[in-house]
């Protein structure tokens, strides 16, 4: 048996419109954890915001990758490996802005040009700015994950629905978008599947196991 790493996006991905899991998608996992493959989180949340999803996968979720890759914790162990960290300063400067954000679709991106070399920052969703180390991303996290547990990318299947999700999509052995993705995330994607609130990912866990 090839051992794969499912690996999900939080929101708009495994969580449905009403925040909480698709039960199916949960037996799902059980069944592909009993035949030996691993299940992970893989968020921009901080780890105290994913605690509650891990709650939901009743034990089937080993690992989180958190904060879009700059580090994973290990759930069996309770333990933190953080790899990448913004600078003390340029996170400071950052929080410290005084101009008030009232459109963020519209000005958020001059926060991202006025500190690209300092940090990798995009807009993720309609209200939300990611703020990572340069050069961090999902797709670093994986691969970060993956050396901890013996495998690689290859061996991870991805599933997202947004912008933080197209390296990882793009880069994992298979990159998966739901059918609420956006049009990059379908792009980056290999496969498209039904949208967040379906069993579409249930039924593609047991395709693929």
């Amino acid at each position: 048996m090839n051992k794969k790493v499912f690996a999900f996006d939080i929101d708009g991905t495994i969580l449905n419109s009403n925040g909480n899991i698709v039960p199916e998608t949960v037996v799902a996992l059980k069944e592909a954890v009993a035949k030996g493959h691993i299940a992970t989180l893989c968020s921009g949340r901080p780890y105290f915001d994913m605690l509650d999803i891990v709650e939901q996968g009743q034990g089937v979720f080993d690992y989180m990758i958190c904060n879009n890759g700059a580090y994973f914790y290990d759930l069996k162990i309770n333990k933190a490996f953080i790899t990448k960290e913004v600078d003390k300063e340029v996170a400071l400067a950052i929080f410290e802005l005084e101009e008030k954000i009232t459109q963020v679709s519209l000005r958020a991106t001059n926060y991202c040009d006025k500190f690209s070399h300092q940090a990798d920052i995009h807009v993720a969703g309609e209200v939300y700015l990611d703020v990572n180390p340069l050069d961090t991303s999902k797709l670093t996290g994986i691969n970060d994950l993956g050396q901890y547990i013996g495998l690689s990318a290859k061996d991870f299947v991805a599933f997202g629905d947004s912008g933080n999700d197209l390296q990882m999509l793009k880069g994992a052995g298979l990159g998966i978008s739901m059918g609420n993705g956006t049009a990059q995330a379908k792009e980056a994607a290999q496969i498209v599947i039904g949208d967040n609130n379906s069993t579409a990912i249930a039924k593609k866990i047991r395709e693929l196991i």
